[in-house]
């Protein structure tokens, strides 16, 4: 009732009339009346804490490694940016439902395979654990790998402040 606009002034007085009593003409039971319970719009949107998404993206690559479906290439060079060229490069590993993990350097692979069906390009900043199981392989070259390992290595050995190793 409070949320409708309008109704502010008592539409008759409370006694002496014979109708029922009545306090504004945006009651629930009015026409044109606010209505009983109605959706409240709530956020149910969750984050996943850092630690857990991070465990999460190790077993992912470790289990993409463990299965063979792990390929570090030493680069995804291409002349020119080619669909054609990428899809022959891919065949060349033997990879059909991938995901590829690219770096900077990587600019001309990149804008070659992202018009792929059966394959995903994702930048290094973009690698997520829902792609990594969502695809069969995993392809990324080896500076990429370095990236990654790098980063999850700097993040296990940051201790949190006023902690140390005593």
């Amino acid at each position: 009732k409070g949320l409708i606009s309008g109704g502010g002034r008592k539409p008759w007085r409370q006694k002496g009339t014979g109708r029922a009593r009545a306090g504004s003409t945006r009651s629930p039971i009015w026409r044109h009346g606010g209505t009983i319970f109605g959706p409240q719009p709530r956020d149910y949107s969750y984050k996943m804490p850092k630690k857990a998404w991070r465990a999460a993206l190790c077993l992912a690559i470790s289990d993409r490694a463990k299965n063979g479906k792990l390929f570090i290439v030493e680069s995804l060079e291409l002349s020119e940016p080619k669909t054609k060229a990428a899809k022959a490069a891919l065949g060349k590993l033997g990879v059909e439902h991938a995901l590829i993990v690219t770096s900077e350097g990587d600019a001309k692979f990149f804008l070659a395979a992202r018009n792929l069906a059966a394959h995903k390009v994702l930048a290094l900043e973009g690698l997520n654990v829902y792609d990594v199981l969502n695809y069969r392989e995993l392809v990324m070259t080896s500076r990429t790998a370095k990236a990654i390992e790098a980063r999850f290595a700097g993040e296990a050995t940051a201790q949190p402040a006023g902690e140390s190793n005593e």
